[in-house]
């Protein structure tokens, strides 16, 4: 496979619906429920209160839709190496089950969901002290790019295709692992944001 024609697949519609494999169709489809979650937050708000943190060390609105938008650009950097790789490669294997998760995997999905116990990001991925105006614009474009990558590794034993985490070299992951990894990563911190926003103390 051309890279041409991998740069074609991974610009194509992110349309959910059009995945076969329905367990990267469901993930594509909470990446759109993370949108209009982010576009609700968001909306009507100026930036004094994108800005707003219930105390010092907590983060902000803006600050967490900045850590999202980092994330995801170091994420998508590997995983879109590791899936050109294996475009030109032609793996045998082509898949439209579930994956399983690999240890690191698991253990990072783990810490990284809503309900996990992770309370520090790594130092690589703290967000910016004051956020852009136009943040929500750059978190909408990472979400469609993750969807894109969902949509060129539709097909794939996507538990194949290995890359090591953004953080660590030393922290092996398979694209699968990633892709899960990332949308519970957004809706923890959507979660997160949406307490900033209820707080009694946000600013009117």
């Amino acid at each position: 496979m051309a890279v041409t024609d991998w740069e074609l697949a991974r610009r194509s519609a992110p349309a959910g619906h059009s995945i076969r494999n329905p367990h990267l169709r469901a993930l594509a489809e909470r990446a759109e429920v993370a949108k209009a979650r982010a576009r609700r937050l968001v909306g009507g708000i100026v930036l004094a209160q994108l800005d707003w943190s219930p105390a010092p060390r907590a983060w902000s609105i803006g600050q967490c839709l900045e850590h999202l938008v980092l994330t995801g650009a170091r994420y998508h950097e590997l995983m879109s190496a590791a899936l050109a790789r294996a475009w030109l490669r032609r793996p045998p294997a082509t898949s439209y089950d579930d994956w399983p998760s690999s240890l690191f995997g698991r253990l990072l999905h783990e810490a990284v969901r809503p309900e996990g116990r992770r309370r520090r990001a790594p130092r690589i991925l703290d967000p910016r002290m004051r956020v852009r105006p136009d943040v929500l614009r750059s978190f909408l474009e990472i979400q469609a790019d993750y969807q894109s990558l969902l949509k060129a590794a539709d097909g794939m034993a996507v538990e194949e295709v290995r890359l090591h985490s953004p953080v660590s070299r030393l922290v092996r992951l398979h694209l699968g692992d990633c892709f899960r990894i990332l949308a519970a990563h957004t809706e923890r911190h959507l979660d997160q944001a949406e307490r900033v926003r209820a707080h009694p103390a946000f600013p009117a």
